[in-house]
């Protein structure tokens, strides 16, 4: 038994797992708006939490560019794992951004009696991101995809858009560390998967004529 073996074994232990892992992140969220101490950490705790939703993102993303990659070997295997995943990778996604905008600015507007609206084209990006997951985030379960079917894979492309307004939400940023660079390589690769995989269908839909 490989590793990617072993961990799909534990599949349904893992996934609870990753669920206690956002109900304990919900909790301490609550607590850190109940307690007045935590208000100073506000700031670092939302960039963290933007930090972990880029990261989920790019992983929920990654299945699909390996696949119209055509991988082999080890990142099938890679593929293969996050698949089993990725729904949970992708709610994720949506729970730390929410989080990360909460924490950022959203929490301080509240409390400054304004409405929680962006206020410059970084935080519109931001915004416009989540407003575009949300839709995602609600049919990331099996009687939507059901009940959409080919509908439901036409709506989950919208990450690819999300993928791009993401790295310009972090580009305006003043901070333009590896999170950025981790989303821009993200993109690009999902437009070369793209690309690649139109040339493989072109090639092979031509190879018949050429023989």
């Amino acid at each position: 038994m490989n590793w990617t073996q072993a961990i799909l074994a534990r599949k349904k232990l893992i996934i609870r797992l990753i669920w206690v892992v956002y109900i304990a992140a919900f909790v301490f969220f609550v607590y850190s708006v109940r307690s007045p101490n935590f208000q100073a950490y506000w700031i670092p705790m939302g960039r963290a939490a933007g930090d972990t939703a880029a990261v989920l993102f790019c992983l929920a993303v990654l299945p699909g560019i390996l696949k119209r990659l055509g991988a082999t070997g080890g990142w099938q295997q890679v593929q293969v794992m996050l698949m089993a995943f990725r729904r949970q990778l992708g709610i994720g996604v949506y729970w730390f951004g929410v989080l990360h905008s909460s924490w950022v600015s959203n929490l301080d507007k509240i409390m400054a009696g304004l409405p929680p609206l962006p206020v410059n084209a970084q935080e519109s990006l931001g915004t416009i991101s989540l407003f575009l997951l949300l839709p995602l985030f609600l049919t990331s379960n099996d009687w939507m995809q059901n009940k959409l079917g080919t509908w439901w894979y036409r709506l989950h492309k919208l990450v690819y858009l999300v993928a791009w307004l993401i790295f310009a939400h972090v580009a305006l940023l003043n901070r333009f560390e590896w999170v950025g660079v981790l989303i821009l390589m993200t993109a690009t690769l999902t437009v070369w998967s793209f690309m690649v995989k139109e040339k493989r269908e072109k090639f092979s839909t031509q190879s018949p004529e050429r023989a």
